[in-house]
């Protein structure tokens, strides 16, 4: 919440829609970091618990949020309606603003713990851990995420073959990639612990075919971000696309190279992402206000309406 009052004051943004994809640049820094608060010194199980608690915390506390917001907000609506009240429209937004910045942070911290448990290591750098697994969890990756990793697996590989052989390239096919990797991103972190279980062995061979696997998409995306920025330049939203590309590319590469790979890379790289794409001059509004300011100069330029001097 302090964060969120010295960003407004200090970067003095507005409600616009460059704006607030900065809120949300930093807001993810900032979950980045709290996830990463637990790297040191912890086994890789004692930091994947950690975070599981956060990770259903947030989840609870998005719903006990959103299900008290809707009520307010209906009563709200109904004393308006029934009492003749005219009631401005900046009331609605207010208090969603109020409940989600700070009623739901208070859910959330309120039961998040002060460090996570330190879990035995053993000498083949396995973590062990008599914490059980959250079947319900390991079910919802495992029988819901993973086929809908499939499908969209194939439905991209059967669009690559399309474009290669038979028809033009289509550059939406850059949010279908970046879901997908989203996707499997969650899927290797939930099933993270049970690499080691005998009975889900084959986990452990899903973070590195999976890199292996969209290494090929990655080239598929970066084409498909080309053809827009050649096309319309760098925008806000482009440059969240391409900072996606970036993370995509090096956690793919990571996950195929390293045998056994450190699940806490994968939250420091998109941290660290989410941080240049707030604030320095690699910023989304720096990069592109230059980038439109250029192309805008070139179109008028080639029109006579700029001319050097």
């Amino acid at each position: 919440m302090i964060g969120g009052a010295l960003t407004w004051f200090t970067f003095t943004l507005s409600v616009a829609e460059w704006d607030q994809q900065q809120y949300v640049a930093a807001a993810l820094a900032v979950h980045f970091a709290v996830a990463l608060s637990a790297v040191w010194n912890r086994s890789r199980r004692g930091y994947w618990a950690f975070n599981k608690t956060l990770f259903l915390k947030v989840l609870s506390g998005i719903l006990f949020t959103g299900v008290l917001i809707a009520e307010l907000l209906i009563a709200i609506s109904s004393v308006g309606e029934l009492f003749d009240l005219k009631i401005d429209g900046w009331i609605y937004g207010w208090v969603t603003v109020f409940f989600i910045g700070f009623f739901n942070t208070l859910l959330v911290l309120s039961d998040i713990p002060i460090t996570p448990r330190t879990h035995i290591v053993n000498n083949n750098n396995n973590d062990q851990s008599t914490e059980p697994y959250p079947k319900g969890l390991g079910n919802f990756a495992l029988f819901v995420l993973l086929p809908l990793v499939l499908v969209f697996l194939c439905i991209l590989y059967a669009y690559t073959i399309r474009v290669l052989f038979f028809a033009n390239f289509n550059g939406s096919v850059a949010a279908f990639i970046i879901v997908l990797a989203i996707v499997c991103t969650i899927v290797i972190l939930l099933v993270y612990p049970l690499r080691t279980v005998a009975e889900h062995k084959w986990t452990s061979f899903y973070s590195s075919w999976f890199g292996r696997i969209m290494i090929p998409l990655c080239v598929l995306l970066w084409d498909a971000i080309m053809v827009r920025i050649n096309e319309y330049g760098i925008t806000e939203s482009r440059y969240v696309v391409i900072v996606l590309a970036c993370c995509m590319t090096l956690i793919s590469v990571f996950l195929a190279l390293v045998r056994d790979p450190d699940l806490r890379v994968i939250p420091l790289i998109l941290g660290i992402a989410c941080l240049f794409g707030f604030v320095g001059p690699f910023s989304m509004t720096t990069v592109s206000y230059a980038s439109q300011t250029k192309r805008l100069t070139s179109i008028l330029s080639s029109y006579g309406v700029l001319v050097k001097r």
